[in-house]
């Protein structure tokens, strides 16, 4: 999101007020683009349960196991806004990165996800 307030700051004409067609469409394509990424990742909830079924080693475990996923993506899910929040204060406070020191802090997050859901992908294999 911090990528539209730069494109809608680009185009803002302060004389009118107004955002140029430009900043508009890019405005426009940012929120599609964003739309779109937050759909793939609701996957990864269905995705964690589809993997928990068939990985789980009996029946009778399968309802415990969903159970804990669930509590972990719920605990995730409620944590990090109060984290990354945190990080978004201390980054504004001490101008690390001119206030965008949030970034490097999602961008290593969103890599050890990715390195770590590649282990799941050559665990199942």
């Amino acid at each position: 999101m911090s990528m539209l307030n730069l494109i809608a700051r680009a185009g803002y004409d302060e004389a009118s007020g107004t955002l140029s067609a430009p900043a508009v469409a890019g405005v426009w394509a940012g929120i599609v683009v964003m739309l779109l990424m937050s759909r793939f990742a609701v996957l990864a909830f269905a995705l964690s349960m589809i993997l928990i079924k068939q990985h789980c080693p009996s029946e009778n475990s399968v309802g415990m196991a969903y159970g804990l996923a669930s509590f972990a993506q719920c605990l995730a899910r409620a944590l990090s806004p109060t984290i990354m929040s945190s990080i978004y204060a201390l980054a504004k406070e001490f101008n690390i990165l001119s206030g965008f020191g949030w970034m490097p802090a999602m961008v290593l997050l969103s890599f050890g996800g990715v390195l770590q859901s590649r282990s799941v992908v050559r665990a199942t294999r």
